[in-house]
């Protein structure tokens, strides 16, 4: 019953590489077992369980190269996507219980500062446990504190 709700759930559309209006995610019903599968218009390089276990995210399309890390904070409705592109990019994210109801997704801050090399950009990130300061490591060897 509870796969059957889900499967109902509309879709957010998004734009494509085409300029095409396309949805991020597709619930589809899986075909041999008793579950859904997500696809999705692009390809997915990393996934993570919210902190709670309740639900998880994929890497949206944000970046212009590999997104490389995608990370929720502890205590704030926060989480960030890293990429080679040397950016971070922080967004306020929540998720209702009325699964009917669209998850919330804002846009905060596009974090610049680390320089390429070798192709690499931002390698990771952590978030500190109790602030909502942002530790970034890029592949110029710099660590940055972002906490504005």
């Amino acid at each position: 019953m509870w796969i059957k709700e889900l499967l109902r759930v509309e879709e957010s559309p998004l734009t494509n590489d085409d300029g095409n209006k396309t949805s991020a995610v597709s619930w589809l019903q899986h075909t041999k077992l008793d579950g859904i599968r997500l696809q999705h218009f692009k390809a997915v390089s990393t996934i993570e369980w919210h902190r709670k276990g309740d639900y998880f995210t994929t890497v949206v399309p944000r970046h212009i190269q590999r997104t490389t890390n995608v990370a929720f904070h502890r205590s704030y409705p926060l989480f960030t996507s890293c990429s080679d592109d040397c950016t971070a990019y922080v967004f306020h994210g929540m998720v209702y219980s009325d699964l009917n109801q669209d998850p919330l997704i804002v846009p905060l801050e596009i974090l610049c500062g680390h320089t390429s090399s070798n192709g690499r950009g931002v390698l990771d990130y952590k978030f500190h446990p109790r602030q909502p300061w942002l530790f970034t490591v890029g592949a110029d060897s710099v660590i940055k504190l972002y906490c504005h």
